[in-house]
């Protein structure tokens, strides 16, 4: 059901390559000193085959997710933060259901700031202003992070076979939508004190094949950008 949710939220925002960022009021960059424990990205691969059922592609997943960690161990190198990562053998079911949570909560935060509808509750129509206060909730201080803040990625990617393509084109012809496929995905920055989500980006659109070293550097680029900065 999240994926489906996700599909249909990240599609409806595919109208252009630029990144969508947002903080908090009170986030003006890391107080000197902060720690950041970045939590391995939740990036998947699918294909769409021609009756659009979407299918995992484990060997496109597998190759994008090392171009993907290198791209992004060499972005935090030369960053301003001190960084860390949890160690495998400590990593717990908590922090996989928290990575879960991230991609449904992450995934309402780009549909009401960068899409449609507006959820109520955070929209003032009369102002036109948005509240951003959210939260993966208290429970993340309890996973041990041993740090200020954590940072999770969701990234997916639907790639449509050449007889989904064909059918598309079709039914494009005939008047019709159809889903040909998607790639982006966006980042949070939570503060592991109480679980607030302090800044937020999403990124749509084609720009860079995940698969290839070069288009991983470009996309992790564009995904955390402006996030690097410490506060002073």
């Amino acid at each position: 059901m999240t994926q489906r949710v996700c599909i249909l939220v990240l599609a409806g925002l595919l109208h252009g390559c630029a990144a969508n960022q947002i903080a908090t009021d009170g986030f003006r960059g890391f107080p000197a000193g902060a720690r950041v424990a970045v939590i391995r990205p939740n990036l998947k691969f699918y294909r769409v085959t021609a009756g659009g059922v979407t299918e995992p592609a484990p060997d496109w997943t597998h190759t994008a997710r090392r171009h993907f960690d290198a791209a992004l161990a060499t972005y935090v190198a030369r960053s301003e933060i001190r960084v860390s990562t949890p160690d495998k053998d400590r990593i717990s079911d908590a922090l996989f259901d928290f990575a879960r949570l991230h991609a449904a909560v992450g995934g309402t935060i780009a549909r009401h700031h960068f899409g449609q509808p507006k959820l109520p509750s955070k929209y003032q129509s009369n102002t036109r202003q948005h509240r951003f206060d959210w939260s993966l909730g208290p429970g993340v201080a309890d996973l041990g992070l041993q740090a200020d803040y954590a940072l999770f990625i969701y990234y997916r990617e639907y790639q449509a076979t050449a007889g989904r393509v064909g059918l598309s084109i079709l039914a494009l012809a005939l008047g019709s939508p159809s889903f040909w496929g998607y790639q982006g995905g966006f980042a949070s920055l939570v503060d592991l004190r109480s679980g607030d989500v302090v800044w937020f980006n999403h990124v749509s659109a084609s720009i860079g094949d995940l698969r290839d070293p070069q288009g991983a550097t470009l996309f992790v680029e564009r995904l955390l950008q402006g996030l690097s900065g410490v506060e002073s």
